[in-house]
């Protein structure tokens, strides 16, 4: 069934947004950081960029693995 004009509805968006998901200004924040953090200290900036991003690449290699203990090597 397709509506009149072709439209589509799209889902209104939440008025409390995404609290998973961090605003642009907020991701661009945290990787300016990390980028200051790699120009003074690069061991530092290491330590910060995987941390940082550790738990997802985790999770998803995780999903395509089938196994924690592979996925964490």
């Amino acid at each position: 069934m397709s509506l009149p004009n072709n439209e589509e509805i799209q889902p209104e968006p939440s008025p409390f947004g995404d609290p998973g998901k961090p605003t642009n200004s907020q991701f661009d924040d945290r990787e300016t950081f990390i980028r200051q953090a790699f120009e003074q200290d690069p061991r530092a900036g290491f330590e910060l960029l995987f941390r940082r991003y550790y738990q997802p690449l985790y999770s998803h290699a995780t999903r395509i693995l089938y196994s924690p203990d592979l996925a964490g090597m």
